[in-house]
């Protein structure tokens, strides 16, 4: 992959973010022991566990919102700690499960903070990816959640930062603006963004993963290749539920769906 400049970092198919020895804990629980893994440009790494066990945490610390009890993040070789806020929000762009919808703002508003220095065109064309242009004027608190999810989403698409932090972004969509999203995740390989995303759906995980980390929340955990993490065996013990084939992507990864029976 050839080299990519975002605001002065430049990356040139190397790893992008390294989180070294991180812990955090919640309420006296280890949720996350040393945890030591690099991640490369151009990939998307999928989090995966049951409710409660730092999968949130974990993006809210990488995004400097919440500070690991120990570790430290690298980005290109960088100490985050040690960015200040604006330098920060040029490396990283996070997008929560729960977006927020009390700051007075319309759509078209919540864009341009978004979009910063872009023109328009590129605003209603982010807009328009996500069928967001007849609501440009509407305040975001009078949005059901899903429009509010689709207008995160087209903000994040006027980001030009190298990673995307994503707290399950397929959360309050329907079926076509799901498909949208993972459409979304899936083109960033071409832009050489490094995309971190919490999901649970496993389907969708299978769909957009080139590595997954996998969490118990007891402070262990997993980190390696879809095609190897991403097996029946595995995803049962992690979530402690009985699981069922339907088929298997080109990179080895299976798709797996709940048994409910």
């Amino acid at each position: 992959m050839g080299c990519r400049c975002f605001f002065g970092f430049l990356f040139t198919g190397g790893d992008v973010l390294e989180l070294q020895g991180l812990r955090f804990a919640q309420g006296g629980r280890e949720l996350v022991h040393n945890l030591n893994i690099r991640l490369p440009t151009g990939e998307t790494c999928v989090v995966l566990g049951s409710n409660g066990v730092g999968k949130s945490t974990l993006l809210m610390t990488i995004a400097g919102l919440h500070a690991p009890d120990e570790g430290s993040i690298l980005l290109g070789g960088e100490e985050l700690s040690l960015m200040s806020p604006k330098q920060r929000a040029r490396c990283l762009a996070w997008c929560g499960d729960l977006p927020a919808d009390n700051f007075g703002l319309t759509v078209h508003d919540r864009l341009e903070l978004a979009a910063g220095d872009c023109d328009e065109q590129r605003l209603l064309e982010a807009a328009g990816r996500f069928e967001l242009l007849g609501l440009l004027n509407r305040d975001m608190a009078g949005l059901s959640a899903g429009e509010r999810q689709r207008c995160e989403l087209a903000a994040m698409l006027l980001r030009d930062v190298p990673i995307w932090l994503l707290d399950e972004p397929c959360a309050h969509l329907d079926l076509r603006h799901q498909k949208d999203a993972l459409s979304m995740i899936r083109e960033q390989k071409v832009h050489g963004r490094l995309v971190i995303v919490v999901l649970h759906d496993l389907l969708q995980a299978a769909c957009v993963a080139d590595r997954v980390l996998l969490l118990d929340g007891k402070g262990g955990w997993q980190f390696g290749e879809a095609a190897q993490l991403m097996q029946q065996e595995v995803l049962e013990s992690l979530y402690q539920a009985k699981l069922s084939p339907c088929g298997e992507m080109v990179s080895g990864a299976k798709l797996l769906i709940p048994d409910f029976s």
